[in-house]
């Protein structure tokens, strides 16, 4: 059994709570810093202990004093001395939050009776923006020389004008337009009516076709004496040949 003096030295660390889920069994988180020997820059570490709450007295968050004792199982040596201070508890409980979370998806979920239904009222059309009506304007007032402050004016008019539904009565259907009568002298009548013939040939042109036509048989006259010749002169030939024949009989 260990003396007073005995437990006078042991081991006593300060931390928080940081599960509370096994039976009386927590585990607490102990911080630790000191300074880097060679860096010279503090150096924090945290370490888990398990500590035994008989009564199960601590809860999550809670500033805890554990101390050293005997081993009580496998990985449990520490035991909670006091409680330092208490971690802010929430009012609501968890049943509470189900319940109100439950009304809220029941409501969400239930259907919206036809008369809550207000008809939707028709909402207005949007103003139309015209930036090539507007352009235009502003071109012909500058040729006109008109001041800004007189095309403002003139502007939301138009474009009015321009954004306005034209009413169906106004658009009358078009009507079929007869051709226009085309004038035509009586030459051009004559000329559109005759159908086209060759012109009259002068009594010159006749005369020089018929000088040319003669001229060319009087040119292949002698050719043709020149291809008749051979032809008379071989049965000529002919006969001499059965003359000697004959003789030498």
């Amino acid at each position: 059994m260990a003396t007073v003096a005995e437990r006078g030295r042991r081991k006593v660390r300060d931390g928080v709570v940081v599960s509370d889920k096994m039976d009386k069994t927590i585990v607490v988180a102990v911080e630790t810093s000191h300074k880097h020997p060679l860096y010279k820059k503090i150096v924090r570490r945290t370490k888990r202990y398990k500590a035994h709450d008989g009564d199960n007295t601590c809860r999550s968050g809670d500033l805890v004093r554990i101390v050293e004792s005997r081993p009580l199982s496998r990985f449990k040596s520490w035991r909670v001395q006091e409680v330092l201070q208490r971690a802010e508890q929430l009012e609501v409980t968890p049943e509470q939050i189900d319940a109100e979370l439950l009304a809220e998806v029941e409501e969400a979920a239930a259907p919206v009776a036809p008369e809550a239904m207000a008809p939707a009222e028709p909402s207005e059309p949007a103003p139309v923006a015209l930036p090539k009506a507007e352009a235009a304007v502003r071109r012909r007032a500058k040729k006109l020389e008109v001041k800004p402050e007189q095309i403002d004016a003139e502007l939301p008019v138009e474009v009015e004008e321009a954004v306005a539904p034209v009413p169906p009565e106004a658009i009358a259907p078009a009507e079929p337009s007869e051709p226009a009568p085309i004038d035509l002298t009586q030459a051009e009548v004559a000329a559109v009516d005759t159908p086209d013939e060759e012109p009259a040939r002068p009594a010159e042109d006749i005369a020089e076709a018929e000088a040319s036509a003669a001229e060319e048989d009087l040119d292949a006259a002698p050719a043709l004496a020149e291809e008749a010749e051979p032809e008379a002169a071989e049965p000529a030939a002919a006969d001499t040949s059965e003359d000697e024949a004959r003789a030498e009989k």
